[in-house]
């Protein structure tokens, strides 16, 4: 019998509960009588703040007026103050620092779970949250930051969204006004996502799919100018006598060499949520992804030869349970996935070194190392997998407490194959004993062993997120943390003779990482809090680096 109202429910802070008055106004239309019961929060749905949180939220849409790669979720991360790009290289992807931390000790969340993988589809984010500073023991496995991504569900609606990115050569600027090489590209990325009703009101899908390629000039010897090449430290002079060589014998392959890096990349993501009953939600999730790179591991003091193909694909499948009972709030979560990279030759060749010492203008000397014919370092295989799985209950209990209980066990494989310098190296010390045919040195390696690492880590955390008073909140609690690394080797019984040494055990490092924050508001102004104070203090342990 009450006329509808709408009202917006805003965040102040970091609270950790939200509370509003509604006033509703009598209506003229009698109704029967209605129970209403508020829809749980589903599973995968962004976290709350804690106290003593230092985050940011970076909506979709804000994403897409930035110049990056919107799906790319450490490229957003970039865009909050506090993270520092660790800028990428021809072999290895970028990263992000906190704290002045590894790239290795960020943590990457999707829908609660770790995610190896650093790029979803654009039109599948929800939200992403960027924490550089954190109290709440439910987060752990960081010592830098954690960028913590939600994915879109579907509703009842069937509802799409098309994005079309385009970033072309002729609308950027030289990023210096003297470079050597030319650094603008061509780069595309094309999306889409669609959402809908299965069972109406009660299963969902949703679904999205990305493509992007970027097109960049391709830095090798066969690009440097005698202009240019003081700049490489190397004279004009001895750059066409060494590439003379190289037309000479055949290694520079002018007519097939590539001059431009190509990378592709498809990434795809199926979501359903489906309301078991009204106090049970489940969520299946999938992702995909793929890519290649062509010229990996290329240079500018190189032939364009010792240049490699990269490829790259994976994906995973996630299950998530969340349901409440008597008070109780359970949300249960299981991840598992599966990753590879392969780096391969066209032709499998020896690699060539040769030391150039050059005279440069004004009386500069420079130092040149060139490199042609094969890589020392390819082809290379590595493959990875993931498995995770946690369990969380928490409940409100009176006096403005909210205690978790949370359990989760990690393990991750990884198996690379690849041992260097298979074909060999020359080493020639002069441009004399290059075309001399006088190596100073050949190494090969003839052993070939495959390596295998991994690490199972598990943790339990108790926490309660306390509201003392309406501008008063507080988090406090502890993790406790084992990790034990696989691979055992077997009982040698020699050495455990002599030295009183089981090599049949490796050490398993176990912490205890207390933890205690706050967040204070001060003041209202027209209920606006007029300034915050936020503290804490904790011990915060990282990941081993299988």
């Amino acid at each position: 019998g009450m006329r509808p109202t709408t009202f917006a429910l805003n965040r102040r802070g970091d609270e950790d509960r939200l509370v509003a008055d509604v006033r509703m106004s009598a209506s003229a239309t009698t109704l029967a009588q209605v129970q209403v019961r508020a829809r749980n929060a589903r599973p995968g749905s962004a976290p709350a703040s804690t106290a003593g949180a230092s985050e940011a939220v970076i909506p979709p849409g804000y994403l897409a007026r930035f110049p990056i790669t919107p799906g790319d979720l450490t490229a957003a991360a970039t865009l909050v103050p506090g993270v520092v790009a660790v800028a990428a290289g021809d072999s290895a992807g970028g990263g992000i620092s906190v704290g002045g931390q590894p790239t290795n000790q960020n943590n990457l969340t999707l829908d609660g779970s770790s995610f190896l993988f650093g790029s979803v589809p654009q039109n599948s984010v929800r939200t992403v949250r960027v924490v550089t500073n954190a109290y709440d023991p439910a987060r752990g496995q960081f010592t830098g930051g954690q960028v913590a991504t939600t994915t879109i569900a579907g509703t009842s609606r069937t509802l799409g969204t098309a994005t079309l990115n385009a970033q072309p050569r002729p609308l950027q600027q030289p990023i210096v006004a003297t470079r050597t090489f030319d650094q603008r590209f061509n780069q595309g990325n094309a999306g889409f996502g669609i959402g809908g009703p299965i069972v109406k009101d009660k299963a969902f899908f949703f679904a999205s799919l990305d493509l992007d390629r970027r097109e960049e000039p391709l830095a090798s010897l066969l690009d440097v100018t005698p202009a240019i090449s003081g700049n490489l430290g190397l004279a004009g002079d001895s750059l066409a006598r060494f590439l003379a060589f190289a037309d000479r014998t055949g290694l520079s392959r002018r007519t097939e060499a590539p001059n431009a890096r190509v990378a592709s990349s498809l990434s795809s993501l199926v979501r359903i949520d489906w309301d078991l009953s009204p106090t049970t939600a489940l969520m299946l999730r999938a992702d995909y992804r793929a890519n290649t790179l062509k010229v990996a591991r290329a240079g500018s003091l190189a032939l364009p030869s010792i240049a490699g193909i990269s490829s790259a694909g994976g994906g995973g499948v996630l299950v998530s349970l969340t349901s409440s009972l008597g008070g109780f709030i359970n949300e249960f979560r299981a991840y598992g996935s599966r990753d590879r990279q392969e780096t391969a030759l066209d032709r499998p060749l020896p690699l060539g070194v040769v030391n150039i010492t050059s005279q440069l203008d004004g009386a500069r000397t420079g130092q040149a190392q060139l490199l042609f014919g094969g890589n020392a370092s390819l082809p290379r295989s590595v493959k990875s997998r993931l498995t995770e799985v946690s369990n969380e209950v928490s409940r409100v209990i009176g006096g403005g407490h909210r205690l978790k209980l949370g359990v989760l066990v990690n393990a991750q494989r990884s198996a690379i194959d690849g041992v260097g310098n298979q074909q060999g190296t020359f080493l020639f010390n002069t441009l004399a004993d290059l075309d001399a045919n006088r190596p100073a040195l050949y190494a090969r390696v003839l052993g070939r062993n495959a390596q295998q690492a991994g690490t199972t880590t598990g943790g339990v955390y108790l926490a309660d997120a306390w509201r003392v008073t309406p501008s008063l909140q507080v988090v406090y609690g502890g993790r406790v943390e084992a990790t034990r690394l696989s691979g055992v080797p077997k009982v040698n019984g020699v050495v455990e003779q002599q030295f009183g040494a089981r090599t049949d055990r490796w050490p398993t490092d176990v912490r205890v990482t207390p933890r205690m924050g706050f967040t204070y508001l001060l003041g209202n102004v027209a209920g606006i809090p007029a300034g915050t104070i936020k503290g804490g203090v904790g011990l915060f342990r990282g990941t081993i680096p299988g």
